[in-house]
Formats: C-alpha cells, structure tokens, sequence
C-alpha cells in the first residue's frame, strides 16, 4: 500500500471551523463498537484477540485489502472505533502518539497530508505526501515524492515543528525513499533504494538532528519496513518474513521466525509483532530474543498495514 504515492480526503465543513487547515469531507467517525460476549465483531479485531491485547490504546490501519484501508483504534477494555472513513483509495499511512494523529489520504489515488480532527479527518495545505509520522510533542515528518508541478526528480525528508508550521526539507535524494518514523533525540530513520536506477536492497538510514546522514547495517539481507521511537532501544526492521532489532552500537538480535515488527510499547520494552504464517499478534522481548507471546489469531479476509501502540489515546 505504501507503495503508491499517498493521501487525499475531504471532510466536514465543521471540521475546518473546529480547527485550522484544509477540510476534507466524509462522514464523521463512528462511535465505539463495544465487544460484548455473544455479539459478532464488527471492527478488524476479533473480541478475544482484543480482550488479550496488553495495557494501552492500538491504533490499526486496516481494511478489506491495501487500497481500502481505514484506521482504527482498539484497546482491551472491549472498544473498537473507526476514526476515518476514507472513500476511494483510502488511508495510505498514519502515525500517531500523544500530540495528534497524521495522516496520509488518497479518495482519488493521490495522497495528500492530513490530520485526524475532533470530526474526522482534515486535510493540510502540505499537498501530495507519501510515508508520514509524529512524535511524542507533535514533530511532523513525511517524505515527498517527485510528483507534481515544479517538482524537482528528488525525494524529500519534511519536518515541521507542529500541524501547520512551516515546512523544512532536511534530506533529499533522486533514489526512491520509503517509511520516516522519529527516533529518539529528533533522528529520523527512512529507508532509501540503493541508487536511483532502484539497483540493490534497500538501506536503513538514519537521519541525525543535525541533518547528518548514516546508513544503519543489518544482518538482514534487504529491509522493507522500519519501526523506531523515543524510548525504542533500537530499530526493529523488518525483511520479507524475517525480523530484527539493530542497536545503535551496531548489534542485532534476530526475532523468531515467522515474526516481523509491527510496533514498539509506549515504554520502549516490548515489541508488537506479527506472525508472518498463520497471521497473529504477539508480544517480543528483547530480553528473552527467542521467545514470543501469543497474543491471537488475526481475520485471514482482514488487510492489517500498520499499528501504533500508545499508553492514552492522541489528542484530537
């Protein structure tokens, strides 16, 4: 899904007067689905497998299949509530922490950025984005691809200190860039093509608060997905079925197999994971590195993308 170039949406006209920025129109966001006992499921979870899920609120990307997808969010209290509702081409990326939730949108298959408001979803005057991301005090980043008017053929790494600050390109490249999540101390990590004719595996870099550029070693042979944060002890990146976790002093520690990353815990400690077989969630700890706690199966006919994993809902 991440693949094409992302977002665009239009909502409520009420919604661009509860906030500033461009309104999208759609419907308002639904209410919470209650997972009683005996009632059939009606989010992407099912009741059982959110009952188990660990202390927080998890934040799903989730659809029919990856040009329908929606977010949600599921805790264990038996909630379950869709939060857009995106017609066309739907969410293409998210991400979420305490400041808010950005997002990239595409109703007619061209992504533009937005952020989820009290109303559903609102879009913002950035125009067409890609991969988007947050941090803990509201730090956007996306990566613009070279599509559009008056582009130039570069990708770039945007940052901006809130929703509707100004816009400060830190990193551009002609190689194809995917995925920009905040790391701890303002680093950035995205994963780039190896030159801009798409030869070679994919590489991790990391992009420094100083705008310093480093390229991360894996023991993985290819890297096709990358999940970080503040309190994160490392990347945990992802390669076909096969997950790792790189520290920054270079070390690795490989997931079992069969498991990949899908997200770390507020508390930086244990990882969120996905079973790559029989499609389930689990919880890793990098302290026992061979070993994974079953959390339960996931629907075969449900599209999972991506899940942010907070301690209290974001700020709307």
């Amino acid at each position: 899904m991440l693949a094409r170039a992302m977002v665009g949406l239009v909502m409520l006209a009420a919604a661009a007067c509860a906030s500033p920025g461009v309104a999208a129109t759609s419907p308002s966001r639904a209410g919470c689905h209650a997972l009683r006992a005996g009632q059939p499921t009606t989010g992407p979870v099912p009741r059982k497998v959110a009952r188990a899920l660990p202390a927080g609120v998890f934040y799903l990307l989730a659809g029919p299949n990856d040009d329908s997808l929606n977010l949600w969010q599921v805790s264990n209290t038996g909630c379950e509530r869709q939060l857009t509702h995106v017609r066309g081409f739907g969410v293409s990326d998210f991400g979420a922490s305490r400041a808010g939730v950005i997002l990239s949108v595409a109703p007619t298959g061209v992504d533009q950025l937005a952020r989820l408001g009290p109303h559903g979803t609102v879009l913002l005057p950035d125009g067409a984005v890609s991969t988007v991301g947050i941090d803990p005090v509201g730090r956007v980043v996306y990566i613009r691809s070279p599509t559009g008017p008056g582009r130039k053929n570069v990708f770039q790494v945007v940052v901006k200190k809130s929703f509707l600050s100004a816009r400060h390109v830190i990193y551009q490249q002609k190689a194809s860039l995917i995925v920009c999540e905040w790391g701890p101390r303002r680093h950035i990590v995205t994963i780039s093509a190896a030159d801009a004719n798409e030869h070679g595996p994919m590489r991790l870099l990391d992009i420094g608060p100083k705008r310093q550029v480093q390229v991360v070693r894996t023991g993985l042979p290819n890297v096709g997905n990358a999940q970080w944060g503040k309190k994160a002890p490392g990347i945990a990146v992802t390669a076909g079925h096969l997950g790792e976790l790189v520290r920054p002093g270079g070390t690795t520690k490989r997931l079992p197999q069969g498991w990949h990353p899908a997200g770390w815990n507020p508390a930086g400690t244990k990882l969120l994971v996905w079973g790559t077989g029989d499609k389930a969630l689990g919880i890793w700890n990098p302290a026992e590195p061979g070993h994974v706690l079953r959390i339960g199966p996931l629907p075969r006919k449900v599209f999972f993308a991506k899940i942010v994993w907070l301690a209290k809902p974001a700020r709307t």
